[in-house]
């Protein structure tokens, strides 16, 4: 019974001790000067937005163009001092990474395992490869090759001209 009472006691003991938990508050927060102004210079609407998955949909900006894709495959080339529309494609297909720039070509990879070569300066589409499997990461091309890596941890290399192996 003794040992059954010092048991109890040390387990309240302790209990009280948990009970009353002490916390710092925070330190105030430090004033400083903004080092720059930040404004919006422009925002556009570029298609669906994705409730599914953990899509990566990431614009890519070369020679004052922003090229962007929503995950149901419209893609658009945007002015990035203004955000005017230079070109915008509808492909139906559902993207699967982010795009890829690249030896004149804008490149969009697809969760079928398709890859779209479309001409930077129009949007015309020049080409589609299929590759081994899903496509997430963006394509890249040089050097005469499009790069593409494939969820299945395959990479392939197509012909800049015709997207053949």
């Amino acid at each position: 019974m003794r040992t059954g009472s010092i048991v109890l006691l040390a387990s309240a003991a302790v209990a009280a001790c948990a009970s009353s938990v002490v916390r710092e508050p925070p330190a105030p927060l430090a004033e400083f000067p903004p080092a720059y102004d930040v404004k919006q210079a422009w925002s556009t609407d570029i298609g669906a937005s994705s409730s599914k998955g953990h899509l990566r949909l990431t614009p890519r900006v070369s020679d004052g163009v922003v090229y962007a894709a929503d995950p149901q495959g419209r893609v658009s080339a945007l002015a990035v001092d203004s955000g005017k529309q230079i070109w915008d494609v509808d492909l139906h297909v559902a993207v699967g990474g982010a795009i890829g720039i690249g030896e004149n070509l804008v490149l969009i990879g697809t969760r079928r395992g398709q890859v779209f070569a479309l001409a930077r300066d129009t949007g015309k589409q020049l080409w589609t490869a299929t590759v081994s499997s899903e496509v997430l990461a963006p394509p890249a091309a040089g050097g005469g090759v499009v790069a593409v890596q494939s969820v299945d941890g395959r990479i392939a290399g197509l012909a800049v001209a015709d997207g053949k192996r």
